[in-house]
């Protein structure tokens, strides 16, 4: 008995607008976000616009898992849905985020785009969006067929434009995810750029213009050690939050912050336009920065400085605190005692795999490989997969 709205082919956040602005019980998106194809998955928003929350989504799973405690009857007659399709929808969302940029009308038109859709959602959507603002734009892996949804393109690979960015003398090369909620940026030189240098250039940006709530930035346990340094070093700082966009936009309504995101990406800009990360409004601030300072990516984002950053992960067999591991517990304290107060260790598993993550920073890439390889192997030696009986 429920009406369906089709928008057809869209972003993520193209989605959460939509129904946001809309009279709809939710929005439901179908894709493989950030995977191959055949992870295609089910994201809800409600019709505020933000992700349902983490009790919601455990409720729905227990009913699919255990069937309904009564199955409604199948709707019939008057009562059955109705399905329309209706893209104009999706008008809407380019109108506001093209209106962002009004101002730079002449300056636009003098700049060279480089758009990677990675076979995904953005793919149209961001076509559309830098036609409608006149930018030179060459678009690249802009064909979904449903099968090729960030195979070797887009924001997972963005290394891969690096070529054609000196090709066609490109001021910025942009690439989405496959369902537009991340965005990477190369700069003119065909440096990649990921979001905690996002995060950096855009922080520092909002502290001058006095206009970040408290001075704050929230990002994740895994954003580089570099970007806390830059926003300190204009008195700002960062809040970390564990893994995940949910965690950072929890975070940001919870202390009234403006800015957030993660290094995979995923940019939060709380003003009011959009509740969710997105590819293409981040691509227009970032735009609007380099046309009012005038200023190349290049030169933005140099504020950031990356800090060596080594990921190890061990396949465990069980997961309990490491921590409490007595070896592990040593080799953790070495590694904190060798960084000297200039780095970080973030110990944890992932949510979804038999995986242990070793993270480390410091100012020695010798170093943090050294210090990374003996925890994981004191990780191994205790819960390693296959290592002990």
């Amino acid at each position: 008995g429920v009406d369906v709205t089709r928008v057809g082919v869209c972003t993520t956040p193209a989605l959460a607008f939509t129904a946001r602005r809309g009279r709809f019980a939710m929005g439901v998106m179908l894709s493989a976000s950030h995977n191959p194809f055949d992870d295609n998955g089910i994201k809800v928003f409600g019709h505020d616009g933000y992700k349902i929350p983490d009790e919601t989504e455990d409720a729905i799973q227990r009913l699919v898992e255990q069937g309904l405690p009564a199955d409604p009857p199948p709707a019939a007659g008057d009562n059955i849905g109705r399905v329309r399709d209706d893209p104009a929808l999706l008008d809407e969302y380019v109108e506001r985020t093209a209106r962002l940029l009004a101002r730079h009308a002449r300056k636009l038109r003098r700049l060279r785009v480089l758009f990677d859709g990675a076979n995904g959602g953005g793919a149209a959507l961001g076509r559309a969006l830098l036609s409608r603002l006149g930018v030179a734009l060459t678009a690249v892996h802009c064909e979904p067929d449903g099968l090729n949804i960030n195979d070797r393109c887009g924001a997972l690979h963005p290394d891969r434009l690096r070529a054609r960015i000196r090709r066609h003398r490109a001021d910025l090369g942009a690439t989405l995810d496959g369902d537009g909620d991340r965005l990477i940026l190369l700069d003119e030189t065909g440096a990649v750029r990921d979001g905690d240098h996002i995060l950096a250039a855009w922080g520092r940006r909002l502290i001058e213009q006095r206009r970040l709530p408290k001075k704050t930035v929230v990002s994740t346990v895994m954003a580089n050690l570099g970007l806390e340094v830059s926003l300190r070093e204009v008195g700002g700082r960062l809040v970390r939050t564990p893994v995940g966009d949910r965690f950072v936009a929890q975070e940001m309504l919870r202390g009234g912050y403006l800015l957030g995101g993660e290094q995979s990406g995923h940019i939060l800009f709380f003003d009011g336009f959009q509740t969710t990360g997105d590819g293409l409004l981040t691509l227009a601030w970032v735009l609007d920065l380099m046309l009012s300072t005038g200023q190349p990516l290049s030169r933005l984002t140099a504020c950031m400085r990356k800090f060596p950053q080594v990921l190890v992960n061990v396949r465990v067999r069980e997961k309990p605190d490491l921590l409490a591991i007595d070896a592990v517990k040593r080799r953790h304290d070495e590694a904190l005692r060798a960084l000297g107060g200039d780095g970080r260790v973030v110990l944890r598993y992932s949510g979804t795999e038999p995986l242990a993550r070793v993270m480390i920073e410091g100012p020695s890439k010798a170093l943090v490989e050294r210090a990374a390889r003996g925890i994981a192997e004191a990780i191994r030696g205790a819960v390693g997969e296959g290592e002990r009986e």
